[in-house]
Parts: structure tokens; C-alpha cells; sequence
């Protein structure tokens, strides 16, 4: 509850003006919660997103604003196009790229592959956070200190440089009212100096309060890994990601330019989480959720592999058919003119590179040696037909 948010300056007007945070009355905890803290700050953070819809499209995508690029610090923008008709590209593009303002590079990442990234880092750190949580704390403790003990340092000094140049102005501004009152600096630049010193004042004004600010947060939030622990411990079990586990668990997502192209292409992202930051797990670390999604996938490759062998087998099944059934159709003396036409066409041919073959076989041009040739490449694969027909290769 806050009181005093204006006050009137004289009793003979009626002209309120807003008051200062330091002249306000603030009563914490005076009106029963609708919500808790940490849902209030989360819910404050969305908010701060503008989110709008693609044209043609349904609502905004849920990854939109968590996003950034760690060169020009800009967030990624969802984008959805149709490729020549044939395949719809749902991904994230840096907002910098191709922008007339700012020149940064594209940072393409598919929208599966971040959603993909997310729900494996949160099943990889709340499978390591309840199987070893104090080593999970001591770890969190130790690099939060470090990083957050370097913010506030440089927070302070940046206050303390503001804070001089604040006084150095009061001086200017007061040096300037002298000048214009013993006449040795004009009304016309006395307005002028004064407005551009009034608006650098505003400006550091409100960058020392926006810093200060932080410093405060820091120094009464150092640590918030109970929260995290918490929250850990309500999503026991998961496999598909949900938008609120989404926004409770993920700050950001910091996506580098990726290498190569295809299968090949690699990326590099910084999951960033909420209450604790960038956390790096051990090396080596392997979690029952992985060895089950590996176990899924060589089973899948092994199934697709068995489809293949059996569609392979029925169309060498198929082809037997055809074949006998054109023999017997060929004893039987059923070719049409067509037919027949081609089979000694074919025949013609095959018989021609048969005696071809020998020859050179015979002449000793041929490499006698299988699957090698004399300077050690590898031969060429020759195909023929049978006198009866039939396919054949030769080595």
C-alpha cells in the first residue's frame, strides 16, 4: 500500500503534483496477496514483451521475446514463410538483420530446434537438482557470487561517475544563472545551455535511480535457489513442454550463428534460467531421459531399417513375378510385336558386350583382381542384360 502519490502545494489551489518515491509512504505486506511474488515479477516480465500476431496467423508464438542476439543484444523475431510452395520455414531471425538501423547477421534457428533446446535443459537440470541437491546449491552459490559481486561492483562505479557528473552540473547551472545576472552571458544562450543541462540532469537522474535499483534487488535477492528448487519439485515427470513450465523455468535464450549446413549444421545457444541463471552442468553428465530418447531412436532406425529390408524383398519379389510371367508368356508365344521387338533388341545388345567382355577379359585388359584394381582404386560397376533378360553386373 502506498500513500502520499500527490500532493497539493498550496490549500488556495487546487493543482496536485506527483510526488517522489522518497516522499511516499509505503506499507509492505498491508493488503492480503492475490498471487504470489514470484508469480507477480514473472507475469511483469511478460508483459514488458509487445507480442504481435504474424498476418495470417493465430496468436503470437509463446518463444517470442525470449530470445536474443548476443552481437547487437536485439531480440529474434518469429518468422513463418512458405519455401516455392513446398515446405513452411517456422523459425526465429535476428531482428537487426537486414534492418536499415542496424547491421547484424540473420542468427537462423528453427523453432523446433529452440523448443527442443529448452525442454532438454530443463529435463537435464531438474533431473541433476533432486538427485544432488546440495551439490546443485554449492555449485549455484559459488558462480552466483562471482558474477553478481562483478555486477555490483561495476553498478557502483557507473553511480558513483553519474553521481559526479550530477554535481558538476549543479555547478555549471549555477555559474550559467551568473553569468546571464551580471550580463556576461545573453538571455539567448542562457535558455539554450540551461535546457541541454536540464535534460542531461533528467537523463543521469534517471539512469542512477535504474541502477540503484539494481543494486538494491541484488544486494536483498543474492540468492533464490529454494525458489528454484521449489519449482523443480512441482514438475516431477515431463516430457512435452508446456507454455507455463516455458515461462516459470526459461529467462532467455542467447542463439550464436550456426555452422555448416544440413545434418552437419552446429549451434551454439546459452539457455539462461530464472532465479539462477546460465548453469553449466558437469561434463560427462548422461540422464535417464537421455538414454530413454536414445534407446527411442535406435529402436526407430532399427524399425526403419526392417521396413526397408521388407519393401527391398517385396519388390525383389515383384520383379521375380514379372519376370517368370514374361517367360511364360515368351514360351507361349504371347508377346506382343512390341514386346518382342525390345526383347531382341535386348538380347542383341547383351550378346554384343558378353563377346566384348570376354575379349578383353582374354586380352588380359581386364583386372583380374576382385574389388581392386591394379593401382589399387576401385572397379567400375558394369551392367548388362542376360541372354534370357535377366539384369546382370559385372565386376
Amino acid at each position: 500500500m502506498v500513500l502520499g502519490k500527490t500532493v497539493k502545494e498550496s490549500y488556495k489551489t487546487k493543482k496536485h503534483r506527483k510526488t517522489t518515491p522518497e516522499e511516499q509512504y509505503v506499507f509492505d505486506n498491508a493488503l492480503p496477496a492475490i498471487v504470489d511474488e514470484d508469480t507477480w515479477n514473472n507475469a511483469q516480465r511478460l508483459r514488458k514483451t509487445v507480442r504481435r500476431p504474424p498476418k495470417r496467423e493465430g496468436p503470437p508464438h509463446r518463444l517470442t521475446g525470449l530470445l536474443y542476439c548476443p552481437d547487437c543484444e536485439s531480440k529474434l523475431t518469429h518468422r513463418v514463410t512458405t519455401v516455392q510452395k513446398k515446405w513452411r520455414d517456422d523459425a526465429f531471425i535476428c531482428s537487426g538483420y537486414r534492418n536499415l538501423h542496424r547491421d547484424c547477421t540473420m542468427h537462423y534457428i528453427p523453432t523446433k530446434n529452440a523448443e527442443s533446446i529448452i525442454l532438454s535443459a530443463i529435463q537435464r537440470i531438474s533431473w541433476y537438482v533432486r538427485e544432488n541437491e546440495s551439490e546443485f546449491i554449492q555449485k549455484v552459490r559459488e558462480s552466483s557470487n562471482v558474477q553478481q559481486e562483478e555486477t555490483l561492483k561495476e553498478n557502483k562505479r557507473k553511480v558513483e561517475k553519474l553521481k559526479r557528473r550530477c554535481s558538476e552540473l549543479d555547478g555549471l547551472v549555477k555559474n550559467l544563472y551568473e553569468s546571464n545576472a551580471t550580463g556576461k552571458l545573453p538571455d539567448k544562450h542562457f535558455h539554450r545551455l540551461l535546457t541541454e543541462y536540464d535534460e542531461e540532469q533528467a537523463t543521469l537522474e534517471a539512469t542512477i535511480s535504474e541502477l540503484q535499483a539494481q543494486i538494491s534487488s541484488s544486494e536483498s535477492d543474492k540468492l533464490k535457489t529454494d525458489n528454484f528448487i521449489a519449482m523443480v519439485k512441482r514438475y516431477t515427470n515431463f516430457e512435452t513442454l508446456t507454455t507455463p513450465m516455458l515461462n516459470e523455468f526459461i529467462e532467455k535464450l542467447v542463439v550464436f550463428n550456426g555452422d555448416k549446413r544440413g545434418k552437419d549444421r552446429q549451434q551454439r545457444v546459452d539457455v539462461y534460467m530464472n532465479f539462477i541463471g546460465k548453469f553449466e552442468l558437469p561434463d560427462g553428465l548422461v540422464t535417464p531421459m537421455e538414454i530413454e530418447q536414445q534407446r527411442r531412436k535406435e529402436e526407430k532406425e532399427t524399425a526403419k531399417q526392417q521396413r526397408s529390408k521388407e519393401l527391398e524383398k517385396a519388390r525383389c519379389e515383384k520383379r521375380k513375378a514379372e519376370r517368370q510371367e514374361f517367360y511364360a508368356r515368351r514360351d507361349a508365344g504371347l508377346l506382343t510385336p512390341e514386346e518382342d521387338a525390345k526383347y531382341q533388341t535386348k538380347l542383341v545388345h547383351s550378346r554384343a558386350w558378353q563377346k566384348e567382355w570376354r575379349d578383353r577379359r582374354a586380352a588380359g585388359v581386364l583386372p583380374q583382381e576382385k574389388g581392386r584394381t591394379a593401382d589399387g582404386g576401385k572397379l567400375i560397376m558394369a551392367r548388362a542384360v542376360s541372354p534370357s533378360g535377366v539384369a546382370m553386373r559385372h565386376r
